[in-house]
């Protein structure tokens, strides 16, 4: 029996869970012949048709090829990691024979399979529709994961060494968290201008570029100005400080005396008495 049957327009839809690599020719349009355009589609398609994992499963109801105008769409239905394998496939002989410059996207999400108006098998759904906005993330040479790719990968245990977060990605209509998937022979490490930029790594301190010192203003110096002096304050009633009105200066040595003195005590002279 038909592990999966195709409906009738008649028969409710049944959704399945996929698999999708989506994948476009980088600068279709610049082709303006449409012999040139045809070239680079027939050279896509044998890439593609020659890999080991189309091979495998050609034939079958276990995957789908949908031609997408300037790329195509290759969906799986069993092997969840027939995609990856695939993308790391075609990457390798793209960079290899240097024909055209392709970009790649991975989802797993919902589909619902049909017969187009040819009679053909056909999907539909928004796992069609998310892998290509992954793909759109990317630029030349890009393989990039949706979230939920990332996650059966993970839980797979595979791949893990060649998967870099991106982080949130705008793109058209959706903000989607998107991977980069790359090794030393497929994929493309670089980033995108698409992408959010990256964080500012902070600098150990003993990395840390030593700060300028800047030489230290030399102290204000106060302006010079004459001050007059308070005398002390003394007590009315002590006897040694008497009252200010009481007091008169020697006229020899300028000593403060009493008014009643008639001698100053420090150089002998005669007072005159009050002024």
């Amino acid at each position: 029996m038909d592990p999966h049957p195709l409906i009738t327009p008649h028969e409710s839809p049944l959704a399945q869970i996929v698999q999708v690599l989506f994948m476009d020719i980088v600068g279709f349009s610049k082709f303006e012949r449409m012999r040139d355009q045809e070239i680079v589609l027939s050279q896509l398609e044998d890439i593609v048709r020659n890999t080991d994992e189309y091979r495998r499963l050609e034939g079958s109801d276990s995957v789908l090829c949908r031609s997408t105008g300037d790329g195509m769409a290759v969906v799986f239905f069993t092997d969840l990691l027939a995609p990856v394998r695939c993308a790391i496939e075609i990457s390798k002989r793209i960079k290899r024979q240097k024909l055209i410059s392709l970009r790649m996207g991975i989802h797993l999400g919902p589909v619902y399979r049909r017969l187009n108006i040819n009679r053909e098998s056909d999907v539909t759904g928004d796992g069609i529709n998310i892998a290509q906005r992954v793909m759109d993330g990317g630029d030349g040479n890009h393989i990039l994961l949706s979230q939920f790719t990332r996650q059966l990968l993970r839980q797979l245990g595979e791949f893990d060494d060649c998967i870099k977060e991106i982080g949130l990605v705008k793109v058209k209509d959706r903000e989607l968290l998107l991977y980069n998937f790359y090794g030393t022979e497929f994929g493309n490490p670089a980033r995108s201008t698409k992408w959010p930029a990256l964080p500012e790594q902070r600098i150990p301190p003993a990395k840390r570029p030593a700060l300028r010192e800047e030489p230290m203003p030399p102290p204000r110096q106060p302006a010079l100005r004459e001050e007059l002096i308070a005398p002390p304050k003394r007590q009315s009633n002590d006897p040694k400080y008497p009252p200010v009105s009481h007091i008169s200066d020697c006229e020899r040595c300028g000593m403060l005396l009493s008014l009643s003195s008639t001698t100053c005590v420090y150089c002998g002279a005669k007072l005159l008495g009050p002024k």
